[in-house]
């Protein structure tokens, strides 16, 4: 079988997709390309999850098939909030109707957790607003795996891929420090 490949998209590429979205996919989008979050994982995050307060969001669970089960890592993981999520999740927990600690941190316009293929259909439709080559909604955690490797390649924890490091290492999950 082979694997599937994906080319990360740009910072330009990103930060477009994200401000063509409709205000209500902007978090979800934003949660997979600036947290590294996966599709289920994105659509089962909580507000409970986030704390603004300390700048971390943590992954507990995942929706997959419409059941929630643990994420594909197999364990809870902290992520730090970088600041364009900061400021996206600060303006979707101030909306006129305050989310309870159980609602959906980026919910479908209904309120409720998105399904599998409506939050593919509304990336592909900010895809299309943004006017940016088409790819893949997973190419959003390569993109950000791919700037947390250039932010410090020497700080890798790990001998084995990023990916693998930001998902188990705890030492991964702390923002970088510059010298």
């Amino acid at each position: 079988m082979k694997s599937k490949v994906y080319e990360p998209p740009s910072p330009e590429m990103v930060d477009a997709v994200v401000a063509a979205a409709d205000p209500h996919v902007r978090p979800a989008i934003a949660l997979a390309a600036y947290a590294g979050l996966r599709a289920g994982e994105v659509r089962s995050l909580r507000w409970c999850d986030v704390n603004l307060d300390t700048g971390l969001l943590f992954v507990r669970q995942a929706i997959t098939c419409g059941q929630v089960v643990a994420p594909k890592s197999g364990h809870e993981r902290g992520i730090p909030i970088a600041p364009a999520l900061k400021e996206i999740l600060v303006e979707a927990s101030t909306k006129p109707h305050k989310p309870t600690a159980t609602a959906p941190v980026a919910p479908s316009s209904k309120g409720t957790p998105w399904t599998e293929g409506g939050f593919r259909h509304a990336f592909k439709r900010a895809l299309a607003r943004a006017q940016v080559p088409a790819t893949q909604l997973h190419a959003l955690r390569h993109f950000f795996i791919t700037e947390c490797s250039r932010a410090a390649p020497r700080r890798r924890p790990c001998s084995s891929s990023p990916a693998t490091c930001i998902s188990r290492s705890p030492s991964a999950t702390r923002a970088p420090t510059t010298t």
